[in-house]
């Protein structure tokens, strides 16, 4: 059973390897600005991912504590982010609700939560 966490961890890191890659080639197409936050929160999320999954051969210890800080660091900065990428996805699907004001409060308020 112990094996099971840290191989799907590190599953997921992969699957987001492959998202981050999508994630540029969305962003090179587009011409927001705005769409070069998903592949960073992608490669956030990935190095979360990656760190669970090493931990137990990591072992406890301060190359770990070191690791997870930057993992808390970045669960900080970047999950606000979540706002913008789904306000500018609506807007590149054509949702009329995604209208340019709505798409600059998503950065205000994605900035006023931190």
């Amino acid at each position: 059973m112990s094996i099971i966490y840290p191989v799907t961890h590190f599953s997921l890191a992969l699957i987001e390897w492959v998202l981050i890659s999508w994630a540029i080639r969305l962003w090179q197409q587009s011409t927001s600005l705005a769409m070069i936050v998903l592949p960073i929160v992608l490669v956030s999320i990935s190095y979360d991912n990656l760190i669970l999954s090493i931990g137990s051969l990591i072992g406890e210890g301060e190359l770990l504590k070191t690791l997870s800080m930057l993992r808390f660091l970045l669960h900080y900065l970047v999950v606000s982010l979540f706002i913008v990428i789904a306000v500018e996805l609506a807007h590149r699907a054509g949702a009329s609700c995604a209208n340019r004001v709505v798409r600059v409060l998503s950065w205000v308020i994605a900035f006023g939560l931190k």
